[in-house]
Order: C-alpha cells, then sequence, then structure tokens
C-alpha cells in the first residue's frame, strides 16, 4: 500500500473538506436571506456569485457590475472587483484591478488567482463560454462516505491477515473519520502509536479525533509529544494548540499564541481569528473588528463564516444592531446550504446572536 499519511498536513487536515464546502455554501447561498443593499465590494461580490450560480445571470449582472464600481482601497477588494471583471469578460480590467492588489499587497492569493484566469481567457481565441470559473462540487463529501462505507469490509479483512500493517490502519482510520466515527478512528491512530511510537503523523491525526471527540486535553497532550520529537513543527500546530486552549477557557494562553504567530510574520489568517474572538469576550470590540479585517484579507474563504460572526458580535457590543443583525444573516444562510459541522454551529451561534440582535434573548455566541 501507498503510504498516503506523507501527504498530509495538519493544515491540510484542518481546513481541507471544510474549505471546499465553504466555498460551495457561498456559491449557492439564496440572495433573499441576504441584506438586501450591498454596501460593499464584497457584499456586491458574493451577491452577485449567488445569483449567477442558482442560474439567475440576468439579476446577478446589477450586482457584478455594482462591485466593479467600488472605490477600492485595500487589496482585497481590488481582488473582488477583478473577480468580478473576469464574470463579465471584461478582462483586461481585471487584470488593471489584479495588478493593483498585488501592488498593495503581493500575497494576496485572490488577486493572483484573478489575474491568472483573466490571462488565460485572453489568451484563448474564443475563450469559454462564460469566463467564469467552474463551480465546486458539493457532494465530494457524500462520495467520501459512501467510499468510506465500500472500503471498511475490506480493511477489516486485511488487518485480520497483517495486524501491523500500520497503513491499512492509517486506511481504515480514514474511513471511520469520514463516517464521522471518530472514536473508532482515533483507536486505529492510537494502533498505529502503537506499532511507532515515533511516528509524529500518528499523533496529529489522533489529535485531531480527540478535538471532534471534545477531548481537548487528549488532544494537547499529542501535540506537546509532536513538539518533543519534532520541534520545528510548532509553527504547523500552533493554530491548533491555540483553538483547543479556547476550547478549554485558557484566553491569555491563546492570546499568547497568536501573537507569538503574528510577530513570526507567518501571513495566517487564524491567529487575527482567534485573536479576535477573545478580544470579543473581553468586550474589546474596536479591535476585535480591525483583527476580522485583518483575518478576511488574508484568507477571505477560509475565515469566511466565523469572522462575519466575530464582527456581529462586535457590532452588537457597540450597540450597532442592524449591522449585526445583517452579519448573523449572512452566516445563517451558508449554515443552512453547507453539510459541514462547523458552519452549521456557527450558524446555531449566529441565530442566537441574532435573537439577542433583536432584543429577544441573551447570546451564548463563541
Amino acid at each position: 500500500m501507498i503510504d498516503c499519511r506523507q501527504k498530509w498536513s495538519v493544515r491540510a487536515l484542518a481546513s481541507g473538506l471544510f474549505g471546499s464546502v465553504l466555498l460551495a455554501s457561498l456559491l449557492l447561498v439564496s440572495i433573499f436571506a441576504l441584506p438586501a443593499v450591498a454596501e460593499t465590494a464584497e457584499d456586491s461580490m458574493y451577491i452577485g456569485l449567488s445569483l449567477e450560480q442558482n442560474s439567475k445571470s440576468d439579476k446577478a449582472l446589477p450586482f457584478l457590475k455594482k462591485c466593479t464600481e467600488f472605490k477600492a482601497s485595500t487589496a482585497l477588494s481590488h481582488a473582488y472587483k477583478a473577480m468580478a471583471l473576469n464574470y463579465l469578460k471584461q478582462y483586461q480590467l481585471a487584470i488593471a484591478e489584479a495588478d493593483q492588489a498585488l501592488k498593495i499587497n503581493p500575497e494576496q492569493y485572490q488577486a493572483k488567482e484573478e489575474l491568472s484566469k483573466a490571462k488565460q481567457k485572453l489568451g484563448k481565441s474564443g475563450g469559454g463560454a462564460d469566463g467564469a470559473p467552474p463551480p465546486h462540487g458539493i457532494i465530494s463529501a457524500q462520495r467520501e462516505a459512501e467510499d468510506a462505507k465500500k472500503g471498511l469490509k475490506e480493511f477489516d479483512e486485511h488487518i485480520k491477515k497483517n495486524p501491523k500493517d500500520k497503513d491499512a490502519y492509517f486506511e481504515r482510520a480514514e474511513a471511520f473519520s469520514n463516517l464521522h466515527e471518530y472514536e473508532k478512528a482515533a483507536a486505529d491512530y492510537s494502533k498505529m502509536i502503537s506499532l511507532d511510537s515515533a511516528d509524529i503523523n500518528s499523533y496529529l491525526l489522533r489529535a485531531k479525533m480527540y478535538a471532534k471527540l471534545r477531548q481537548p486535553e487528549k488532544a494537547l497532550a499529542d501535540y506537546d509529544k509532536v513538539v518533543s520529537i519534532a520541534p520545528q513543527s510548532l509553527r504547523l500546530l500552533l493554530e491548533d494548540k491555540a483553538r483547543i486552549l479556547l476550547d478549554l477557557n485558557e484566553k491569555q494562553r491563546v492570546i499568547d499564541d497568536c501573537n507569538r504567530a503574528i510577530n513570526e510574520n507567518w501571513n495566517e489568517y487564524w491567529p487575527y481569528l482567534l485573536r479576535a474572538e477573545v478580544e470579543n469576550d473581553w468586550k474589546q470590540y474596536d479591535a476585535a473588528l480591525v483583527d476580522c479585517e485583518k483575518a478576511f484579507q488574508i484568507e477571505p474563504l477560509a475565515c469566511f463564516d466565523n469572522c462575519t460572526l466575530q464582527k456581529a458580535r462586535a457590532h452588537l457590543g457597540l450597540g450597532q444592531k442592524e449591522k449585526a443583525a445583517d452579519e448573523c444573516n449572512i452566516v445563517i444562510v451558508i449554515g443552512s446550504t453547507s453539510s459541514d459541522e462547523a458552519s452549521k454551529e456557527l450558524a446555531t451561534a449566529a441565530t442566537r446572536l441574532n435573537a439577542e440582535a433583536h432584543g429577544e434573548t441573551q447570546s451564548t455566541a463563541p
């Protein structure tokens, strides 16, 4: 068997499926649940994309055009204008906007993508039909689950004949994980550790399962073990450790880890997002809004719904109830169209927060 474990990074394990489901959710969300007025290039872009992907191109065009009319001042807003222009088949203008974004932030990945798309379209005579990127598959998670069920029997039989085959335990654990049977997956990763106690990948994978099982202390212990074996892995683990510390209500330690990541100039979105969450808890709402904006500029799709929820919390804390309600509505819609557990949990929190914004109940949003 091929050792697939070497292909996995901690970051990919944490966000690979989530990212694709989130993007699909954003594209499929209904216009009627979003704020009626698009006040930013980002709002116009998301609403336009929603309509376009729901075969409502005639209604999408005004929003896509409106996106191009906003005055861009940040790398992200220039990137969104480039995206809208690509959808409108105005590739030369898209290149100009993407170039502006990259002048402000050479690492703005959305601008790089839009620049590449525009140049590719201009390089093709007759180009694609609509100038838009292909829609992402929303049923990939279902296919993974079906494949996992089919493979379990095969893995069981193989392990009976080869009880010391680590790769077989890995593959079966992945199947269990795809079926959300996290305890069984953790047990298989534990078996891998018993066969090779120096294999850091096994500890990392088991820590992921412990986190899903809401057993943060066990997950932290596995992360500490990895760092003791491979100190250079700290950068990969710091985000996961910080999230677990947040679950344990160790907020100052979360802030310390976030500040450490920011000071290392790793250009990651997560320290700003987690720091914003703690700042909201500490009623530092203005600081939370600033950190949300920084996180969104670095990786908008990866953190969109959580970042939007934190912005809603900050707006509510500042007494800006209408803004808070608008942000909550976006998170609720994403959760209603997503199969991702994290998005659904955020949507539930947004529903509670939205009720508070309307004076109906007490919020317990994270």
